[in-house]
């Protein structure tokens, strides 16, 4: 009977690196997930792209767990420390928010002009600038509006007309214009009650409270 080595001390090595041209003479590196574990598709990759991420990498190659078991206890403490550092950020990121919400109550009380809100972004954009990409923004002040908008639709109609026309001419229009004015509306056939209603005005504007 095969016996099952639960002692975690067999050797184990760094996983192969790979490199991969990506124009301007810079190159990334990565790790085929498949070469690990069979549960990985054939082309699952961990690209190692910026600056921060191959120092990493070169951290992690001069570090080769010793044998399973050290890969088990580097495991664990990455996936605490993961834990760890996404509560946290979330704590901020929420924290954050508070902070953006009574912002906006004093920018009220104070009744800062807009630049308040160009000041906002012109945050984001520093955030942004240092590589955050997290759901967090600053946002400014809202405010609910109600707007009465207003259109003219034009309804195309049709009906009827006979006219005398002597042999050879043409029907004269004008004449069938003037009979078809005197024809009663609901003698008239409606053929496209929404043709062309593009012209849309807003006529009255109201904040809601």
């Amino acid at each position: 009977m095969e016996t099952i080595n639960t002692t975690y001390d067999y050797a184990t090595k760094f996983p192969p690196v790979g490199e991969e041209p990506v124009g301007d003479g810079n190159v990334d590196y990565y790790i085929e997930l498949s070469k690990l574990s069979p549960q990985y598709s054939e082309h699952s990759r961990v690209r190692f792209s910026t600056r921060d991420e191959k120092s990493l990498l070169e951290t992690l190659r001069m570090n080769e767990p010793k044998s399973v078991g050290h890969l088990w206890a580097m495991y664990l403490k990455d996936r605490m420390e993961l834990f760890r550092t996404r509560k946290q950020l979330t704590a901020l990121q929420d924290g954050m928010s508070s902070v953006n919400d009574s912002m906006n109550d004093e920018a009220n009380e104070q009744n800062l002009c807009s630049s308040y809100e160009d000041l906002l972004e012109n945050l984001n954009s520093v955030l942004r600038a240092h590589g955050y990409t997290g759901w967090f923004e600053f946002t400014g002040r809202r405010r609910t509006m109600r707007l009465e908008v207003q259109r003219e639709r034009v309804v195309r109609e049709t009906t009827s007309v006979e006219i005398e026309v002597n042999h050879g001419d043409d029907p004269d229009y004008d004449i069938a214009y003037e009979m078809a004015s005197e024809i009663e509306t609901d003698a008239w056939y409606v053929q496209d009650d929404h043709y062309d209603d593009r012209d849309y005005q807003v006529i009255h504007e109201e904040e809601v409270s």
